[in-house]
């Protein structure tokens, strides 16, 4: 179906360009709480009194709530190989966000002709490739309902993980190295540019500081680490309320394996363009 001139809107459209493991679950929650309270208070109000918070929280019913209530789409990348819908969703909404690249949002948005305001969250590079290593040990970790909501591909990876030896640096490497595009680099792939090719893991190095700079000044705000704030802030001009963190991984793993000295190497010259990106986001004033 195609969009009406009666769908566009031309006020620009809060973005949150989500990247794995970085604290999004956390502040998607609070997006939807704070645009339900905005536009619907009464039933938002019932709304919390009725639903138990874990599905409030969840991202499920975060998604179906924030389209109902919040006048927003959490998760949009569900919606990736339905360009049609995609486009009538970012028409309409007043906020959205999703696993899915500044390329990617700027394509839609140029297509259907609004402005964007776009936000994300940055973590510690090495802590964000550990914490998303682990998440396909805990994809198995929580039952059978999640791990089968994951296709063949992510399966597979995730038997493959947690058959490993997992205390040692040089069996992860190979993982890492085969699956690049999954893990290395991957906070760059969202918010610079996704790799040209899925062969060409060096893409990276055509953003030197001075073009990195001028893209994180393109954001209304970047949240650093724990600290969600000046993303929220940007996007509600509010400070945000105190929440515990949200889907966090809970299945065995000690991640001091990705501090060993091997793995730190391996991090320095693979995963380079994150620590670059998230060195200088840190000594940029939020």
């Amino acid at each position: 179906m195609q969009l009406t001139e009666a769908q566009f809107r031309r006020d620009p459209l809060d973005i949150f360009i989500h990247i794995p493991k970085t604290a999004g679950s956390t502040l998607n929650s609070l997006l939807l709480r704070h645009h339900a309270a905005r536009r619907m208070p009464r039933v938002w109000a019932g709304a919390r009194r009725v639903l138990p918070r874990a599905v409030i929280d969840n991202s499920v019913g975060g998604r179906w709530l924030s389209r109902a209530l919040a006048g927003g789409c959490s998760h949009l990348e569900l919606h990736a190989g339905q360009p049609a819908l995609l486009d009538r969703l970012l028409a309409r909404s007043d906020w959205v966000s999703g696993h899915l690249t500044r390329q990617m949002f700027d394509g839609h948005m140029a297509r259907i002709g609004r402005p964007a305001r776009y936000v994300s969250l940055l973590r510690d590079p090495t802590d964000q490739v550990a914490s998303h290593y682990q998440w396909w040990i805990e994809i198995f970790a929580r039952g059978p309902w999640r791990y089968f909501r994951y296709g063949p591909f992510a399966r597979a990876l995730s038997r493959r993980i947690r058959a490993t030896d997992n205390a040692d640096p040089r069996a992860i490497i190979p993982i890492l190295s085969e699956h690049w595009s999954l893990f290395l680099n991957l906070q760059s792939t969202y918010l610079l540019d996704a790799p040209p090719r899925p062969d060409h893991p060096d893409w990276w190095h055509d953003w030197d500081e001075a073009r990195i700079a001028e893209r994180l000044a393109d954001h209304a705000g970047i949240g650093i680490g724990h600290d969600l704030a000046p993303a929220y802030r940007a996007l509600t001009g509010l400070e945000p309320p105190p929440m515990a963190r949200l889907n966090q991984s809970r299945a065995p793993f000690d991640r001091a394996v990705f501090r060993t000295p091997e793995m730190q190497a391996f991090l320095a010259e693979r995963n380079a363009c994150d620590n670059q990106l998230f060195g200088l986001a840190r000594r940029t004033p939020a």
